[in-house]
């Protein structure tokens, strides 16, 4: 029973959606020490955005992976769209911008969650606007 509550707990956590900034930017998490001398890692798919030193970045399957990954320092946690989403499908017009990450390996910026997660161009997305910058205001 114990073992079933922290599969719960963990599964909770990593399906959790990010909160934003008070500017709407997506929140950072920095690579610890612990992360980056990993020698292996987890199999669960809970993406992220790994940024890179010189602020190019890269989606990885999880944290992990990403800070073990030379230079990467930081990470925005990515929220699964949900497979209820329709490709086409109607969404509301509610303004809660969001930042996919296309198929492309680019960053856009959708009005909301439906609106990104059915547009057929993304699976994941930042609960937050896309940052302008990998650096600066949203860097912690």
């Amino acid at each position: 029973m114990k073992a079933l509550f922290i599969l719960g707990t963990l599964a909770l956590s990593v399906f959790a959606e990010e909160p934003r900034d008070p500017k709407g930017c997506p929140i950072a998490q920095k690579c610890t020490p612990q992360q980056k001398k990993a020698q292996a890692c987890y199999e669960i798919y809970a993406p992220v955005l790994g940024v890179y030193e010189d602020k190019t970045y890269d989606l990885f399957s999880n944290d992990c992976e990403a800070c073990a990954t030379d230079d990467v320092y930081k990470y925005y946690r990515f929220n699964l769209c949900d497979p209820s989403y329709e490709v086409g499908g109607a969404c509301t017009k509610e303004y809660l911008p969001v930042c996919g990450y296309t198929n492309d390996g680019e960053l856009k910026q959708y009005g909301n969650k439906c609106m990104a997660c059915s547009s057929g161009e993304t699976h994941v997305y930042l609960n937050a606007k896309c940052p302008k910058k990998l650096k600066g205001q949203h860097d912690d």
